[in-house]
């Protein structure tokens, strides 16, 4: 750890809770919420680019995440946080600087959800340096009970008085989260987990490029309204318009 003189776990952590506790191995650093100790080992092979043991792979996104079942029946969201965009293929899941992502989404999670967001509850992080400022890391977060993405939901939901919910409980979770003075410039229909049983609560998940700042928010809606445009070009099973500011 001498190569990482900046790096302070007790201060990487200050925006978490008391209910997190921080274990070290050499150059890895894991912070793990209180009863789910029992995910450390999955952190672990995640971190190492495995699968973890009894756990299946979530198919979409950048392909880095997975569905891992404690004994007693509850569940986690294990994701490594792969680089996307054009660098995608050079860097992979190297990140760089002093900026901590693993750490700062589940401090950003804890924070949203103290301001009313709808946000997974986040339950474990992990940290591996490379080099002199360079690290991978991986996060994992409560399973939403039945939750289903929202690009799958519209897809195979015949009912338009359901879908139509859905958008709207997305729109009141997106207005939330402006409330809260926060943007996520990464946010399209895949970001969004509805409950197909009460189609009107959605969720926002995948938090680990948010930023907190006035700044943005356009452009955030106008993402969203993209992918819609994207998954139904002629507005069939769902309207750009059920995203507008008020649409709820």
């Amino acid at each position: 750890m001498r190569r990482f003189p900046w790096i302070d776990p007790a201060r990487a952590a200050a925006g978490l809770c008391r209910d997190f506790r921080v274990h070290r191995e050499g150059r890895r650093l894991f912070w793990v919420r209180e009863g789910w100790e029992s995910c450390l080992p999955a952190l672990k092979e995640a971190l190492d680019g495995k699968t973890p043991h009894g756990a299946s792979r979530i198919e979409g996104g950048r392909g880095g995440a997975f569905l891992w079942c404690r004994t007693d029946g509850e569940s986690a969201v294990v994701r490594r946080l792969l680089r996307g965009g054009l660098f995608a293929p050079l860097l992979g899941d190297r990140h760089f600087g002093p900026t901590l992502r693993p750490v700062r989404e589940l401090s950003d999670l804890e924070r949203l959800a103290s301001l009313s967001v709808p946000v997974p509850e986040g339950v474990g992080a992990a940290l591996e340096f490379l080099g002199r400022f360079a690290y991978r890391g991986v996060v994992a977060t409560r399973r939403i009970p039945r939750g289903q993405n929202l690009r799958d939901f519209l897809c195979a939901e015949s009912d338009p008085q359901r879908r139509r919910a859905a958008c709207a409980g997305a729109v009141r979770a997106l207005c939330a989260l402006e409330r809260a003075g926060a943007v996520h410039p990464d946010l399209h229909l895949g970001n969004f987990v509805v409950d197909p049983e009460k189609p009107e609560r959605v969720w926002i998940v995948d938090c680990d490029r948010l930023r907190w700042s006035r700044f943005g928010r356009r452009r955030v809606w106008r993402r969203v309204r993209d992918s819609v445009r994207k998954l139904d070009p002629l507005g069939r099973r769902v309207s750009p318009e059920w995203f507008a500011r008020g649409a709820a």
